[in-house]
């Protein structure tokens, strides 16, 4: 793991752990807890709600706990592969629910496990978790997405959060340009606070930073090569260097910056295009 994600994981964490003082997030928290303690009755030997909601909310907290020590290197692990955001999570959710299922079980009722057996019990234990661990995961990460991919875009990783579904390109970036510009992006710029988004059919300038602007684009359509640049790969054709410091050669012969920290990710994806 190279520094810049090292970086990413440790500001997803603090924006996770953040993000928990929030009123909505913590609504969310209070309001999944208190859906278990109305279903749980019936499978535990106390009928008062309240104690149910406080055990549950106790296994929840040592969920979350686990989710945010564990859940950004995931985010990243996956990240690299462009698996989205929401899947990494739902992966390591498998295995906090795994957990969470071993302390749940203890406290359900022994009557009801004779009543049911307990590999039907476990089963029934585990999907109700898993769910709504599911449903909070979902709910969660609409809320904080646009904070998650702006932390992804600084780290040069694919941004995307929820799954895509739909083949075509349907970049975010578009819908915010001029009908007569819009097309395929060949690179953004980024200049003072604006971002000057260069199609086929044009330019066009944006209030926005250079990562909000890549947050919104296919991730797997260029690269941000520059703390000031995105570049399409249909817009390079070759990596030099001049006096020693590496530069990008378009198609056109414009010649563009890179950072030496991401020459050797550069240098990987062309060949690997090369060879595809």
């Amino acid at each position: 793991m190279n520094p810049q994600e090292v970086v990413a994981v440790r500001a997803l964490r603090k924006a996770a752990i953040q993000s928990f003082g929030t009123p909505w997030i913590l609504s969310l928290f209070l309001g999944i807890t208190a859906l278990i303690a109305f279903v749980a009755p019936k499978a535990l030997p106390t009928d008062s709600i309240l104690l149910i909601w406080l055990g549950t909310g106790g296994i929840a907290v040592v969920s979350v706990v686990y989710q945010i020590t564990t859940g950004p290197w995931f985010v990243v692990i996956f990240a690299r592969r462009h698996y989205s955001v929401l899947f990494s999570l739902i992966i390591n959710s498998l295995i906090d629910v795994v957990l969470l299922t071993a302390l749940a079980m203890p406290a359900i009722s022994p009557e009801f496990i004779a009543e049911h057996g307990f590999i039907d019990v476990a089963f029934r234990v585990y999907m109700v978790l898993f769910l709504l661990t599911w449903a909070f995961v979902h709910v969660y990460l609409t809320l904080m997405e646009n904070i998650f991919a702006d932390i992804l875009a600084k780290a040069n990783l694919p941004t995307r959060i929820f799954p895509q579904f739909r083949t075509e390109k349907t970049d975010a970036l578009q819908k915010l340009l001029p009908i007569n510009v819009r097309g395929p992006v060949r690179y953004i710029q980024a200049q003072d606070k604006y971002v000057q988004v260069a199609t086929f059919n044009g330019n066009h300038l944006l209030p926005m930073p250079l990562s909000q602007a890549v947050s919104k684009i296919d991730p797997q359509s260029g690269m941000r090569v520059h703390r000031s640049l995105w570049i399409s790969w249909e817009e390079v054709d070759r990596v030099v260097y001049e006096n020693g410091n590496p530069r990008i050669i378009g198609k056109d012969g414009e010649v563009w910056p890179v950072s030496r920290k991401h020459v050797k990710q550069l240098k990987s994806e062309l060949l690997d295009r090369e060879k595809g």
